[in-house]
């Protein structure tokens, strides 16, 4: 189940809700913040792209895959390939696919 639109994290907020409503963040009992004190740094800059890419505007409008490549423009093969990975099991975890329906 995707739990992202009940939790009151200002990672997963948009700018408008940051700025007249930040009193309702509560980074003490953030279960994303706590979630990521103990990611190694390669994935917390997993994170971080993976926050551009899943934007509402850049799914909406269809440009995730052109963010992507802008992001790995300067990055070894080795290097993109390790990140896809990454941003894979991110993915995998936040955004499940659906279920198929029995029947």
């Amino acid at each position: 189940m995707d739990d992202r639109p009940h939790l009151n994290c200002c990672q997963t907020a948009d700018d408008e809700a940051i700025e007249y409503e930040a009193e309702t963040f509560d980074c003490e009992a953030c279960p994303l913040l706590a979630m990521q004190d103990g990611l190694r740094p390669e994935n917390v800059e997993a994170w971080r792209i993976f926050q551009v890419l899943v934007t509402r505007f850049t799914v909406d409008v269809g440009v995730a895959g052109q963010v992507f490549q802008g992001l790995m423009r300067d990055w070894l093969p080795d290097e993109v390939e390790d990140m896809t990975a990454r941003l894979s099991i991110l993915y995998d975890l936040l955004i499940p696919p659906p279920t198929p329906k029995a029947g």
